[in-house]
């Protein structure tokens, strides 16, 4: 999983690199808006099918017929929101063109890559709940590690070729390769079981099931990329082009470094904790799943702070140097952030999924609020200040949010039928 996952980091440091040779530091602000569309993407299309899916598969009580039920399920789900997705695109082209991608004259081409992007990302959300409830991580590793390889390439090809242009879409490539490794791997557990004609009330109640998981991924989806947007916005007209770019360098610093523990939540932490949900949950597992988090947190923030110069130069150009100099906010943002999410995952795995819904919608306020204040005053270093307070505030609640709602034996959104 650790090679895996840092010849991905490496895929995208790469990808980094030469968007920052071609963009330069004042378009930059236009790779995170693409990775903003991505993220809406990546959480929508499936329609938060790999929550639910993961709960089901890594729940021992269900056998291997109804299994395939509820992954029939999943795909009615997944497809139909992506679908939806694609009309909303279509209809909103105009407003994405000229307000999120700044009626850049690659814009048009930028959209319809992610358009493209729609359905593969779709059925990968399907596979990756079956491959995490399975608590495969080798063979998620082997997805991530072939997705990495074949999307780098695929971008370095595109860059060459076609520049500016290249590298914008190569982006959005780099996401459709990782969709298609996992459908790929995830093909040895179909079982060929005549699931049957489900009738369309049991189907119905199937789906409503895995969309009440589905809303929280897309609570999150929504919230936290719009907010993003909204505060990229706030900083280009309050403090401008040049404090964007480096603003947005240093985030796409943090989303390299922070996908292992990520990862380590979505893949291993919340199938253990969904495992068993008619079960009290144990202190000690909570402690140890907090302890690691931090534990990981402490030496990657260790690492970059001390190579953050070398890694600035490696990863960018000479004209963001300034971006050493908020490596610490950032990390220190991040680190109450991975905390947050321990809290968030464990809720989730054992059936609080209003409550999670309810916090992500928090999350949000604070980030787009506080941020508002800051940037809005034109204070120094004001994104990286709000995002280190949003999530101190953010892990406190959630902290709290664990130990009240823990406490219960089994959880509030059960399985009643399987």
């Amino acid at each position: 999983m650790g090679s895996a996952l840092l010849c991905k980091l490496l895929a995208g440091l790469v990808a980094v690199k030469i968007s920052a040779h071609y963009l330069g530091v004042e378009n930059f602000g236009l790779s995170g808006q693409i990775s903003s569309l991505i993220a809406i993407v990546t959480l929508l299309a499936g329609g938060g099918v790999t929550t639910g899916l993961t709960k089901i598969y890594a729940d021992t009580g269900i056998d291997t017929i109804s299994r395939d039920q509820w992954r029939k399920a999943a795909q009615v789900l997944a497809g139909s929101a992506a679908l939806f997705l694609i009309v909303i695109f279509v209809a909103l082209h105009s407003e994405i063109v000229n307000r999120i991608l700044d009626s850049s004259v690659h814009a048009n081409l930028i959209l319809l890559s992610v358009i493209v992007s729609v359905l593969p990302i779709s059925l990968s959300a399907i596979a990756q709940g079956v491959i995490n409830g399975n608590q495969q991580s080798g063979l998620y590793a082997k997805a991530l590690l072939c997705g990495s390889l074949v999307g780098i390439a695929g971008f370095l090809l595109l860059s060459s070729l076609f520049g500016v242009r290249g590298a914008l879409c190569g982006l959005v490539w780099m996401q459709i390769a990782q969709a298609l490794a996992f459908c790929w791997m995830a093909r040895r557990f179909r079982t060929g079981t005549r699931v049957g004609q489900l009738k369309v009330p049991a189907l119905g109640k199937k789906v409503r099931f895995l969309f009440s998981f589905g809303l929280l991924s897309i609570s999150a989806g929504i919230t936290i990329p719009l907010v993003y947007i909204l505060v990229r916005s706030l900083v280009i007209a309050h403090q401008g082009a040049y404090e964007l770019g480096i603003w947005q360098a240093t985030v796409r610093l943090s989303e390299a470094y922070t996908q292992l523990p990520m990862l380590m939540l979505s893949v291993v932490f919340f199938p253990r904790f969904a495992a068993h949900p008619d079960q009290p949950l144990k202190g000690t597992q909570v402690r140890d799943a907090y302890g690691f988090v931090f534990f990981l947190m402490l030496c990657i923030g260790v690492f970059v702070c001390l190579t953050r110069e070398t890694l600035v130069r490696l990863l960018f150009t000479s004209e963001f140097h300034a971006v050493s100099d908020f490596v610490f906010w950032q990390i220190a943002g991040d680190t109450f952030r991975m905390l947050s999410y321990v809290g968030t995952t464990i809720l989730a795995a054992r059936g609080f999924i209003k409550l999670c819904m309810l916090a992500e919608f928090i999350q949000a306020l604070l980030f787009g609020g506080i941020s508002a204040f800051f940037v809005t005053n034109n204070l120094a270093a004001a994104p990286f200040v709000s995002y280190l307070l949003t999530y101190l505030i953010y892990f406190l609640l959630t902290v709290a949010a664990v130990m009240y709602f823990g406490r219960r034996k089994t959880s509030t959104n059960a399985l009643t039928d399987r």
